[in-house]
């Protein structure tokens, strides 16, 4: 349940990571956008207005991460890329044990002799000492699952009006034979055919005469049908009816039915900015004036005649269309139909339905200069360097109390960023150690709670299938210091392997082959190390064994054999010691090396008191100390004797109690 609750949880973050700047850029530019078409409502021509406000769908499809030159998010600053709802706490002036934002300088120990402390942190601290933290749902979480809830059951409300839309076009019409195109009436047909010569139209359209809708329509992506009521066929008069065949053609001619699609699924995407809601229905209000100026073009001297049809066609119409996923009609409301009559009236008639070299230069600039939002510095390819600059500046601001680690993990060699590294987040305090799962989002960042009180070191373990994995760990006295962001680069894996065998030359299966390598890795960041702790790899029927998380260099490798049927390793002071020689790096890169274990002897003893009478029942361990690899104690039996089968060759101290 917490694998799936941890899932859960980085799927919300990464969402809450792209809706909240998504939220304010879209947000900013909508209010840019609605206040130059108030500026230019009475200076330009509609269809040159539609188009620029049709940016707004544009910046719905364009990562938030978007920078350019032209932009003015690149010159002002404005970085929104990285805002959301965690950001780190202000900074509380109160005296409070801090956490120093500095980078250390210290160099971590040598990889062959680890501190015996380092040790035991690494191999297991006491029962009593450690415990896991269970993983709560975050908030990020909730608000996927509500996003998802809600987008469902719209989507379910598109897929609903698609199903009806996809009836009108196949019900019979009620009047009319079937030989006649669509059901029409041969007189309409005839004037759709001289409509869409007007137009200049060569795709075909159909005509249908239809008894379920309440106004003029038209549906059809790639195979488009004018849905006509028959009252409209039968009150109207020719002029009337062919303006209202221009109208309809002319969403056609556009292409306002894709447009109106990628709204609708936008809106479904987006349905929680109440700015998209506004700027869909002043996109919706905008085009329609679009249309009309193309259809007083088409008319030409009878154009006079087009605000009557449109008040004509008003008054025969029942009701008004459903919200957001509404076909592509004349008539929406009342109040719109006002505007568009006025819109018409107090305007000449328009020479041109065309957008224009002019007004395409000018949506080209203004694309070039709102569509870019983020900063310079959100540019891809920043690198560990300018990470390491952004961490100095939030040093420079000051001791914090508790608040986030922004890591990132990108490729040594190409530096783009790797998403889904497992990151293990290990926190030690007054003899206490927290650990913590997280991973990186599809960016390659983690946004990494810190404790709330300092704690005496906080390691980080990157991991990633084919990459070497990584230790980073902050660990200075009295606090550990902790910067605001962290870049880690991670080393491509090198495949190593090899064969394990008896001294008859026989392949030995299942034997278990533990690596150990630490060694400090500059290149990953400061404060980074390769951490290859006793990684686990069991041969298979041929003796064979491989991995291929080694960094490319791994002298000091030390390679551990374990076999319940042959002597096995140990460790020796702290430092696991292979009893079977390693074999050189190039025959483990070229998968030849060879590995002889050997079958070992009996070790035998017995346990006694200080006056030499036997103590049954006594558990005897191998090895110096308590960090010893797992291999079975021993009791001794009543007469006092213990029997090791084939011990390690290390392991010559035991210690008893009972």
């Amino acid at each position: 349940m917490d694998a799936v609750t941890e899932h859960l949880n980085s799927m919300g973050k990464a969402f809450v990571d792209f809706a909240v700047p998504m939220l304010i850029q879209a947000g900013a530019l909508i209010v840019i956008l609605l206040g130059l078409d108030l500026l230019l409502r009475k200076r330009v021509r509609a269809v040159v207005r539609y188009w620029i406000l049709v940016l707004v769908l544009v910046k719905l499809l364009l990562p938030t991460t978007l920078s350019s030159p032209t932009g003015l998010g690149y010159w002002i600053g404005w970085d929104v890329g990285g805002i959301g709802p965690d950001s780190p706490p202000a900074v509380d002036p109160a005296p409070a044990p801090p956490l120093a934002l500095v980078r250390p300088e210290t160099e971590l120990p040598p990889p062959n002799l680890p501190p015996s402390a380092d040790l035991a942190a690494e191999t297991a601290a006491a029962p009593a000492a450690t415990f896991a933290r269970p993983v709560p749902i975050t908030w990020q979480a909730i608000a996927l699952l509500v996003w998802l809830a809600v987008g469902t059951g719209m989507t379910a409300v598109l897929v609903q009006r698609l199903v009806y839309v996809r009836g009108l076009m196949r019900r019979p019409a009620a009047g009319g034979p079937a030989e006649q195109p669509g059901g029409a009436r041969r007189e309409l047909s005839d004037m759709l055919q001289d409509c869409r010569a007007r137009l200049r139209i060569r795709r075909p359209v159909r005509l249908k005469l239809s008894p379920g809708t309440t106004g003029p329509a038209v549906c059809g992506l790639f195979r488009p049908v004018i849905l006509l009521p028959e009252n409209l066929a039968q009150r109207l008069n020719s002029r009337q009816l062919t303006a209202v065949l221009l109208h309809e053609l002319a969403h056609v001619k556009r292409g306002d039915l894709w447009v109106n699609l990628a709204q609708a699924v936008l809106q479904i995407a987006y349905f929680y900015n109440p700015l998209l809601w506004l700027a869909n229905a002043v996109i919706r209000r905008v085009r329609e004036q679009a249309v009309d100026e193309m259809v007083l073009v088409a008319m030409g001297e009878a154009a006079r005649e087009y605000p009557d049809t449109l008040v004509s066609v008003a008054r025969l119409s029942l009701t008004r269309p459903a919200l957001i996923l509404r076909l592509v009609g004349v008539v929406e409301s009342k109040r719109a139909l006002a505007g568009r009559i006025k819109h018409i009236l107090t305007r000449p008639l328009p020479r041109t339905a065309r957008l224009g070299a002019i007004g395409l230069l000018a949506i080209l600039i203004g694309a070039a200069v709102l569509l870019p939002m983020a900063g310079a510095g959100a540019r891809e390819g920043d690198g560990p360097a300018a990470a390491s600059g952004k961490a100095q500046e939030s040093a420079a601001a000051g001791p914090w109390r508790g608040g986030y680690l922004d890591l990132r993990v990108v490729h040594r060699h190409t530096k783009k960023p790797l998403p889904g590294v497992r990151l293990k987040v290990r926190a030690r305090a007054d003899g206490r150690q927290e650990e913590w799962q997280d991973k990186t989002d599809a960016q390659g960042r983690c946004r990494i709670r810190l404790p709330d009180r300092p704690p005496e070191s906080l390691s980080i373990y990157p991991e990633k299938e084919g990459f070497a994995p990584l230790r980073v760990v902050w660990e200075e006295k009295p606090t550990p210091a902790v910067p605001g962001t962290f870049t880690v680069s991670m080393e491509p894996g090198t495949t190593i392997g090899g064969l394990v065998q008896n001294e008859q030359g026989e392949p030995i299966e299942g034997a278990v082959v533990c690596l150990f390598y630490l060694r400090p890795d500059p290149a990953a960041g400061p404060n980074a190390r390769v951490n290859i702790w006793l990684r686990e790899l069991t041969t298979d029927k041929q003796g064979r064994w491989r991995c291929n998380f080694m960094p490319a260099e791994f002298e000091d490798l030390r390679i551990l054999l374990k076999h319940p049927d042959y002597a096995s390793n140990n460790w020796a002071h702290g430092i696991p010691m292979p009893i079977v020689p390693v074999p050189a790096p190039a025959k483990l890169r070229d998968l030849t090396a060879v590995m002889v274990m050997s079958k070992g002897s009996t070790l035998e003893g017995t346990v006694t008191d200080a006056e030499g009478r036997p103590i049954p029942g006594a558990r005897v361990m191998l090895g110096s100390d308590r960090f010893v690899l797992p291999y079975p104690p021993s009791r001794t039996d009543r007469n006092g004797q213990y029997r090791f089968a084939r011990p390690p060759v290390a392991a010559l101290a035991g210690r008893h109690g009972r």
